[in-house]
């Protein structure tokens, strides 16, 4: 087989598994502790595409991640969940073909923390909006780290996330920059929960 249609194949394995492991993080799967880490995947594969190619594999995993997320709609309307989704990837389609510029001109990753919540407002808010499946929405059960959403709102909680997913893609792929990257990631963390212990050690002691 061909070289390049290998890597393709590879890449778009990549991004599928990328929307399937963040999919799962939202209801009914819940398995949240899987954004940790549901963007690897996808950063793995952008680093081998052109910038064209790169928002095309990102669209497949927007289309996977938001189909998995909104496949209940169908009860609803069929061609209107495909319509949405094809939409809504097209926010992680441009999601991608930034990073991508910034992994090959080797600019601060930590800039698309930035890129992710800009696009999440934005989908919330542009036309009609729609603000359902933020990122920020799969921690909701994780009380002991999420309390300082009351001073960032949900995109705190979403920058957070990708800032940490950033962190591990660096260590992995041994990037330059990656202590900077993990430093930075474990001090959102610790910064996050400690905010969060001293919230909840405010709030009164249920006894029944």
């Amino acid at each position: 087989m061909d070289a390049k249609i290998t890597t393709n194949i590879k890449n778009i394995s990549l991004a599928v598994f990328s929307g399937v492991l963040g999919f799962l993080t939202f209801p009914p799967f819940n398995y949240s502790i899987l954004a940790w880490g549901a963007f690897i995947p996808l950063f793995l594969a952008l680093k081998e595409c052109s910038p064209r190619k790169s928002f095309i594999i990102s669209y497949i995993f927007g289309i996977v991640y938001f189909g998995g997320i909104t496949f209940w709609l169908v009860n609803v309307t069929v061609p209107g969940t495909i319509i949405l989704v094809l939409f809504l990837a097209i926010y992680v389609g441009i999601f991608g073909y930034i990073a991508n510029l910034l992994l090959r001109y080797k600019m601060d990753l930590f800039i698309l923390p930035f890129v992710w919540v800009v696009l999440e407002y934005l989908r919330g808010n542009i036309f009609t909006g729609f603000p359902w499946a933020l990122l920020a929405y799969t921690q909701y059960h994780n009380i002991k780290m999420i309390q300082i959403a009351d001073i960032t709102g949900s995109y705190g909680i979403s920058f957070i996330i990708i800032a940490f997913n950033i962190a591990v893609y660096a260590f992995l792929d041994r990037l330059e920059k990656r202590r900077v990257y993990m430093l930075g990631a474990f001090f959102l963390v610790v910064i996050s929960t400690f905010y969060s212990s001293k919230i909840l050690a405010t709030l009164p002691i249920r006894t029944s």
